[in-house]
């Protein structure tokens, strides 16, 4: 810009925050006369615009100015706002994801693309964008209030309440967030606090009418109803159309019993904020007239119970002359529609229906018929065929004695399913009668989560409600919750009790205990909200009164309690675990067992929250205890395999979910867990067959094609995995597991991009997905297309989702020199693996008289090489299956003065353990090639050719610690092939890397290369090339660069480290792969005599061949350029002779290097180590001077 643009720019700006939006549309335009392709003049232009209602003419500009500079997220931040209003809404949502590709922390964004997916009810994908802002940006209101009605609208009502709260500590006035808060409250079921707040609105601003119909919605759900219908005849004199208004008002009248006035009003329901979609609207409205000789469509409307409810006015209109159709919601109800006297043919919803005179929507009856509808047409209204009804009195016929239905959650997407259904646990007391059996009728996803005493369940045979009411036919008793299995009772005729929260439906009406609409029901209260314990304990009396007896109480078994007091302290504790509460919990029922160690109730349910907690070895003697005492319990011996298999026990675990299988050959999870144990064990056949026996009993589950793909994935059968997973997510489009093995699928063959978008896809259901989050970081490493900036920014972010660190005081520091320094490593790779390569001449070369070493052991498997590792005097701790925090306080126990991570973020890292600062000082090295991002970790080893100084250091949260020689230390394979001529012919490349590190760049590379040299040929050798589909789509990459496949030599994995060593004997020169180099395989090559050309770069990732070439004593192979690594590989590979003296010398140039002088590199490694400590103790002492001074001052 020159200083004329300048100045009439400036004055732009300056005119536009005036508002004085015309005379600042004239100086941009004439910045832009001047300088017609200037992006941030034709961007201020087109927000001007934009702010005069502009916007086809803004959007204009936007796009030119995009065009112009495409990396400015400001202007696809504008270009989405601009979009957004104009109602082009998939547009707008693309340009905010450009304008958050460029900038991931661009808060306004965030804000705008996350209010756009709550305005289209995409809450799960608008979530985590707003707690991102919100964490970016707590000063920012309107991030919490929008984060507030997503988590409202999903029913997290805490959640909400600490959002909207934060939203008014930063803009107390907004009256919007107050009346979201007074509404959560409500959810909450804290009446006196909602109504509190929303008086406060109504003192400041008594004409907001949300706050007065909230206000009296929460005097109807505290149970005042005369003076919630008071509070919304007054809203309603005020504002006569105010659709919630009037819809509220209704619920109060007909919960008073005023009906003739509550369906009047009813009607609003296809008005209010979310209406009650109205259909057949071509039809004429039914509202009263003749019917005599005409037909009548009545549709159902809302859930299943308002059907069963309300269908039984179709015999009064066939007495008035109708021939009456009905138009069920599915399937799932028609055939028990049809069975009504009166209905002509039921159709389902989307079904053709015939010609009809009137519709009329079903539950708009009563006030059609007006007082004809009063008092309702009694059951029993429905009528069960008899051929369906002996198909179930045949199925009970070995069941004799009192029969009690019992149900106890309804549909999870009811507005008010968190008050009316009941956990499981609190149904204990209806366990302890005795003399009858308890048959559940629980149909929906609560089949999940059973009560803990036995129950007869046939719902699985029950394919819609025809048969579900046959199958309540059979029973001389139902016990329900507020759901479709109460009506269903009631309109047989059949005895119900119905449990009702405090809070109940206007249908139920209140202070009475039975119902107008069904006379076998009886109705059991909350007395205030949440309170089910005296409501199941009443039932539980009545119960035993119905059962012809006096609740008795037996011994001690597998699903009763000793006696009514431990009854009452385990509903208890399982109120608290529904809270959240999981320690006080515990803390019950210790309690219980220390006064009855046989209670078995209390042992199981503290075995599963050890188990839930990662605390396995605390589950195991409670166990143990219960398969010893009920050994045909399924469950517990299904989680004694699991604390087995957690704690690395694989023939253990595999005896009790082979024991589980036994009890019950159709067990899921049995099947699934024994399979992971088999595959570990390296049985893959027996593994795959329980895998695949899982797919043949539920072939609607999505997990059972995941883990067989994740089996078939490991044995790089990649095209099987392929479909696998795929299936899996047609099934299951949001399942986070399925699309991360996706994303590392798409990583095995080079597919990064794709890798990528799997990752982020799975974060955005998952934001604390650690996995998918360690995926793509690493992955990042091996993409040419991100930045290093980026990539260290990504890191960061990501690093946030493991929990804060606990003070560093109470870490505490030895003094420097004070006895032996304890050192810990921690690593998943003690194994045949690179890390454990690289490590074992480290921990064989320790000077254990000034350092005690211990290995934290975190794999699931071990191997003959992890036996080699365990060199004498380390101690070794096996903590597979431990949660970060237990192996947090294992370290700590063991008193480590320096925690070393060899992970990363690759897999099996323990960052949750680190993110936890168990030791005073903490270390990354070796595992990975990039920051952890975790502020937790203090330092980072590497050396001046992987890292130079000033390079890369702000790319790291660690301080790097710099070796002076390499940070590598590599140990060759005892028994190696011996070294060959190099083969005669045509000169053959070679690079046995992962296919993710062959980047775009790399692969043009090698394609001039080959082009230059038209007779050399290159062999690639890795896992996943065993599989025909991927050889194909890596031949295909080369072809499309123009490359005659035939001069590719393409193979998998060798079944041993030796015949891999061997394979290099067929080439002649290596070449690395940028911009993440090999690490291991350089070595290899190198040491089986082969020379590898390598690529350095600006970042870590690609300097490591540089290090290794440097550190052996060859930089002569180090190109600092494309045209330079060209060169070299040419020049190298026209030189016969020279090839010739490398493969003679390089194993013995290597053996003298620094990269396998084990001895000096341990000992710099020592120093380095005890140079950190005196660091960070300097640091310490400074910061305790500091706080003595401040505390001396104060």
């Amino acid at each position: 810009m020159n200083d004329y643009k300048i100045f009439d720019f400036k004055k732009g700006c300056r005119l536009f925050s005036e508002k004085r939006f015309i005379e600042a549309e004239s100086e941009f335009r004439g910045c832009m006369s001047m300088h017609p392709d200037d992006a941030e003049a034709l961007n201020a232009l087109a927000t001007t615009l934009d702010a005069q209602g502009r916007y086809e003419e803004a959007l204009s500009y936007y796009r030119e100015a995009i065009a112009r500079n495409s990396s400015n997220p400001i202007y696809h931040y504008n270009y989405g706002n601009t979009l957004r209003w104009t109602g082009e809404i998939a547009a707008a949502e693309t340009a905010y994801c450009a304008a958050l590709g460029l900038v991931t922390s661009f808060a306004e964004a965030l804000l705008g693309l996350g209010s756009l997916y709550l305005e289209l009810n995409r809450l799960i994908e608008a979530r985590p964008l707003l707690e991102k802002l919100v964490q970016l940006r707590p000063d920012l209101a309107d991030g919490w209030y929008d984060l507030g009605q997503v988590t409202l609208r999903q029913g997290c009502f805490a959640e909400a309440e600490k959002c909207f709260s934060a939203a008014l500590a930063i803009d107390p006035k907004r009256i919007e967030t107050s009346n979201s808060l007074g509404v959560t409250l409500l959810r909450l079921n804290r009446y006196v606090e909602a109504e509190n707040v929303l008086n406060k609105i109504l003192d400041t601003n008594p004409e907001s009418s949300d706050a007065l119909c909230n206000l009296g919605v929460c005097y109807h759900w505290s149970g005042r109803i005369p003076l919630a219908i008071s509070c919304l005849e007054a809203l309603l004199d005020r504002v006569p159309d105010h659709a919630e208004g009037h819809f509220n008002h209704a619920l109060a009248l007909l919960a008073a019993g005023r009906f003739r006035e509550g369906w009047l009003k009813y009607e609003w329901r296809f008005r209010k904020g979310k209406p009650i979609p109205e259909r057949h609207t071509d039809i004429p409205r039914w509202e009263g007239q003749a019917l005599s000789g005409r037909k009548l469509l009545v549709y159902c409307e809302q859930g299943y119970g308002d059907s069963i409810q309300f269908v039984r006015y179709v015999q009064q209109l066939q007495a008035e002359g109708a021939t009456v159709f009905v138009e069920g919601k599915d399937r799932l109800i028609t055939r028990l529609l049809g069975t009504v006297p009166g209905v002509s043919e039921v159709f389902s919803l989307g079904e053709a229906v015939p010609p009809v005179d009137f519709q009329v929507p079903m539950m708009s009856l009563p006030l059609a018929l007006g007082s004809r509808s009063w008092p309702p047409p009694p059951p029993p209204y429905l009528r069960i065929p008899t051929e369906v009804a002996q198909q179930w009195e045949s199925r009970f016929s070995l069941h004799v004695g009192i029969k009690i239905g019992l149900a106890w959650a309804g549909n999870k997407d009811h507005g008010n399913d968190h008050n009316r259904s009941i956990l499981p646990a609190l149904l204990a007391p209806l366990g302890n009668i005795q003399d009858i059996t308890l048959v559940s009728l629980q149909f929906g996803p609560a089949t999940k989560d059973y009560p803990s005493f036995p129950l007869l369940d046939m719902t699985g045979e029950a394919s819609d409600f025809l048969e579900s009411a046959a199958l309540v036919n059979c029973l001389d008793l139902v016990i329900t919750v507020d759901s479709a299995v109460a009506h269903l009772a009631g309109a047989l005729g059949r005895p119900v009790w119905l449990m009702l929260p405090f809070n109940n439906d206007w249908r139920w009406m209140r202070d009475r205990n039975d119902s107008p609409w069904y006379p076998t029901m009886r109705l059991f209260r909350q007395e205030a909200p949440g309170e089910w314990e005296p409501v199941l304990a009443n039932i539980a009396r009545e119960l035993a009164r119905f059962a012809g007896r006096k609740e008795t109480l037996p011994g001690v078994s597998q699903d009763t309690i000793a006696d009514s007091l431990n009854d009452i302290m385990i509903m208890k504790a399982g109120a608290f675990q529904d809270c959240g509460h999981s320690e006080q919990a515990m803390a019950i029922y210790k309690n219980i067992l220390l006064r009855c160690p046989e209670n078995l109730e209390a042992a199981f349910r503290l075995a599963l929250l050890f188990m839930t907690s990662q605390r396995c070895s605390e589950a195991l003697p409670l166990l143990r205890l219960i398969t010893t005492r009920c050994p045909d319990h399924q469950e517990s011996w299904f989680q004694l395999g699991s604390a087995h298999a957690s704690r690395r026990e694989i023939p253990e675990a595999i005896d009790c979910f082979t024991h589980v299988l036994k009890l019950d050959p159709k067990h899921i999870r049995a099947h699934n867990c024994l399979a992971r144990c088999l595959f570990e064990s390296n049985r893959p056949e027996e593994a795959y067959r329980h895998y695949e026996e899982v797919i043949r009993l539920t072939p609607e589950n999505p997990e059972g094609y995941s883990n067989l793909g994740d089996l078939c994935a490991y044995y790089w059968r990649i095209s099987e995995a392929n479909d696998l997973y795929r299936q899996a997510l047609t099934l299951r489009p949001d399942f986070p597991e399925a699309l991360c093995n996706m994303g590392r699928l798409c990583n095995f063959e080079g597919r990064i991009g794709e890798a990528i978008d799997y990752y982020n896809r799975a974060l955005l259901i998952r934001p604390t997905f650690q996995a998918a989050a360690d995926n793509l970081l690493l992955l990042l490493n091996y993409s040419d297309e991100f930045t290093p900036e980026y990539i260290s920014d990504e890191h960061l972010r990501l690093a946030k989702i493991f929990p804060a660190d606990v003070d560093r005081e109470t870490c505490q520091q030895k003094p420097v020199g004070f006895g032996r320094v304890r050192i810990g490593y921690v690593s998943a790779d003690f194994r045949m693996h690179p890390v454990g390569f690289f490590i074992e001449p480290v921990l064989r070369c320790h000077d254990q008289k000034r350092f005690e070493i211990i290995c934290y052991d975190c794999a699931a498997v071990s191997d003959e090489f992890t036996e080699k590792i365990k060199v004498s005097g380390i101690e070794w701790r096996i903590v597979y299956g431990l949660s970060d925090t237990e192996l947090a306080s294992r370290i700590q126990e063991d008193g480590i003065d320096i925690l070393v991570d060899l992970s990363g973020h690759t897999a099996g890292n323990r960052l949750g353990t680190f993110a936890l600062r168990p030791a005073p000082l903490q270390v990354t090295w070796l595992g990975y090639p990039n920051t952890t991002g975790l502020q937790q970790i203090d330092f980072r080893l590497t050396d001046p050719l992987a890292d130079p100084p000033g390079l890369t250091d702000h790319f790291y949260s660690e301080h790097l610690v710099r070796l002076p020689r390499s940070f590598l230390c590599y140990s060759a394979p005892l028994t190696s092939p011996d070294i060959s001529p190099p083969p005669s012919g045509q000169i053959v490349f070679c690079c046995f890397n992962y296919l993710a590190k062959i980047s775009n760049t790399t692969l043009d590379l090698w394609s001039r290369l080959l082009h230059m040299l038209p007779n050399a040929q290159l062999s690639l050798k890795n896992g996943p090339l065993a599989d025909q589909g991927v050889r194909e789509r890596v031949l295909l990459r080369f072809a499309e660069r123009g490359i005659d496949t035939t001069r590719l030599i393409i193979s998998g994995f060798t079944s041993s480290r030796e015949d891999h060593l061997k394979s290099y004997s067929t080439c002649h020169i290596a070449l690395d792969t940028f911009p993440y180099c090999g690490t291991t395989t350089t070595c290899e090559a190198l040491w089986m005599g082969v020379p590898v050309v390598s690529l350095a770069g600006n970042t870590h990732v690609s300097r490591v061949g540089a290090s290794i070439l440097t550190a052996v004593g060859i930089p002569e192979l180090i190109a600092t350029s494309h045209d330079e690594y060209i060169t070299r590989a040419v020049e190298l590979a026209c030189d016969p002779d020279r090839i010739a003296r490398y493969r003679q010398t390089l194993r013995s140039r290597m053996r003298s290097s620094a990269l396998m002088d084990a001895a000096g590199f341990v000992s710099a490694l020592e120093e380095a180590y005890r140079g950190m400590l005196k660091q960070q103790a300097g640091s310490v002492e400074t910061s305790l001077s500091q706080r003595e001074k401040a505390g001396r001052n104060g």
